[in-house]
């Protein structure tokens, strides 16, 4: 059987530049009337769960071509279809076509050839990865290789087997067993070839029968769960780490590519649900994509592969699959100007973003642009390692502002990063190791053991954060910039220019003699230079 085959518009909402590795260059709506749910991705196609036909009670599947905008219909005369799976352009998923025993199928499609093909009778929870489909099959998960012609072989049997996924050679499960008086709810993997599984996370469920968790994934040799005490629990398998961030309740559906989670925000409500993004290689927490109150928007299952992610959003009667490049969700993505009141909110077309409120005053008070730059993301939260508490933040040119709640009313309620000394750490220079100065050297700081250099002397002791003092005071100037970290050194910037430099805790001075002054020291960005270590931007993009 072949896939009958049409064009479906694919409307492009925003027209921001990304990575070239993501097929889907800009966010997009696929827009069919109805009701659309559970997308699911492997980058090059996206495929879902269709109501167009009215019939909430029967599900058709559609797939898009994320290349091409082409859509195919994969399934439309099933009595009812289950949510599919899809990876390399391969879909499977399990369908009931008999009345009244609804027994269903493992049904697999070629969405490059159109070519439908029989996996299996009696399964479902269909997953797929590299060739390999495993599924339930009564109460064992079963597994087979789509290159060979051989029989599907058991995986695990026994207990409460649930929602198996697929990574590579790695499937990873939901199991409720006994454990003692109760049952015991066990998040488990193995790769194929293991004869057992290992347990990666176990607890117990709210109540008897149910799962222990509110959703888990895998990918890259990562495997990600939210619990029942809706702590997002991140396991490195190779690495044998596990990172935790507490969530607030009513989190679920997790979603991973190995480095990026993102899951359903239930925290305003049943009908305006948010979905929200976490970058393990940061522990920064961000909106991703915004709900909606009146009228009521859910942003609903995610799913991520390949630099995009794909979710449903809208009702329960109408919604719509959309795609989106990971990079247009991350805090760096440009926003548009929501023309709020300026007495709070300032936003910067320069670069799509806002300052708003604390960090608003603060960079207004503090030396504005020359000493931050403008904003370069919008507010998000991120764990501090050195305190092992999480605080809002936001990036500048220059800067990263960090609100601390305990400092409110207080000169200190915003702090700055260490972006100086961060820079360092990413070379791989650890500041102790510089020569140090001369004790009798002018402006020599005994607790670093270096001295400023008098051609930046003046900008350093004529700058300084608003702590109440007349004039400009030292610990003014040393809230700001901190400390000096290294000698003036001849380095090569990130722009390609060769300057005199000096390294403080929260800046970089660079000497610009064919400047008149104060424009012959210059602060190096050291706030877009941590973002594009990240990742998040490129240093084009950041300019």
């Amino acid at each position: 059987m072949t896939a009958k085959r049409l064009i479906l518009a694919i409307v492009v909402a925003l027209g921001i530049a990304v990575p070239a590795t993501a097929v889907a260059e800009s966010p997009s709506t696929i827009n069919p009337s109805g009701r659309q749910t559970v997308p699911r991705t492997d980058g090059r196609y996206v495929v879902w769960l269709d109501y167009r036909a009215g019939d909430l009670g029967a599900a058709d599947i559609y797939a898009a071509d994320l290349a091409t905008g082409e859509a195919i219909a994969v399934t439309t005369d099933a009595v009812q279809a289950s949510a599919p799976a899809i990876d390399d352009g391969v879909v499977v998923w399990s369908e009931a076509r008999d009345t009244p025993s609804y027994s269903s199928d493992i049904v697999g499609m070629n969405l490059a050839t159109g070519e439908r093909f029989d996996i299996a009778t009696n399964g479902s929870q269909a997953a797929i990865a590299g060739g390999w489909v495993v599924w339930v099959s009564g109460t064992g998960l079963v597994a087979k290789n789509l290159a060979v012609d051989n029989e599907p072989i058991e995986l695990a049997s026994g207990g409460n087997i649930h929602a198996p996924a697929i990574d590579g050679d790695r499937i990873t499960w939901e199991d409720l067993r006994p454990g003692g008086d109760a049952t015991r709810w066990q998040l488990l993997t193995m790769r194929l070839g293991e004869s057992e599984p290992t347990v990666i996370f176990e607890g117990r469920p709210f109540s008897k029968g149910a799962n222990g968790s509110f959703g888990f994934d895998v990918a890259d040799g990562t495997v990600v769960v939210i619990d029942t005490t809706f702590t997002l629990r991140a396991f490195d398998l190779a690495a044998g780490t596990e990172t935790t961030a507490a969530l607030p309740a009513y989190s679920q559906r997790p979603t991973t590519d190995g480095r990026y989670v993102f899951w359903e925000d239930h925290r305003m409500g049943a009908t305006w649900v948010d979905l929200r993004g976490y970058d393990l290689r940061t522990a920064s927490d961000f909106v991703a994509v915004s709900g909606n109150e009146s009228p009521p928007i859910a942003a609903l299952s995610p799913d991520v592969a390949g630099d995009t992610l794909v979710w449903s959003q809208g009702n329960d009667i109408d919604s719509t699959i959309h795609v989106a490049p990971v990079s247009t969700l991350l805090p760096t993505a440009p926003v548009d100007d929501r023309h709020e009141s300026p007495d709070s909110v300032i936003f910067f077309p320069e670069t799509g973003h806002s300052l708003r409120l604390g960090f608003r005053a603060f960079w207004q008070h503090n030396g504005n642009l020359p000493v931050f730059g403008f904003p370069l993301t919008e507010e998000f939260r991120e764990l501090n390692a050195d305190t092992g508490d999480v605080y809002t933040v936001q990036f500048t040119e220059r800067q990263r502002f960090e609100y601390h709640p305990e400092n409110a009313g207080t000169p200190y309620a915003v702090l700055l990063g260490r972006l100086g000394d961060e820079l360092l750490l990413r070379q791989g220079r650890d500041w102790r190791d510089f020569p140090t100065a001369d004790p009798s050297s002018s402006h020599f700081m005994v607790e670093t053991g270096q001295a400023i250099d008098d051609r930046f002397w003046p900008y350093w002791s004529s700058h300084g954060l608003d702590l109440n003092d007349s004039g400009v005071s030292f610990r003014e100037s040393l809230a700001l910039f901190g400390f000096p970290l290294s000698h003036p050194i001849m380095e090569t910037n990130a722009d390609g220019d060769t300057v005199l430099t000096q390294y403080f805790e929260r800046a970089v001075f660079e000497y610009h003699p064919q400047n008149d002054a104060p424009h012959d020291v210059l602060l190096r960005r050291l706030g877009a230079e941590a973002l594009a270590a990240r990742g998040w931007l490129t240093m084009t993009t950041a300019e």
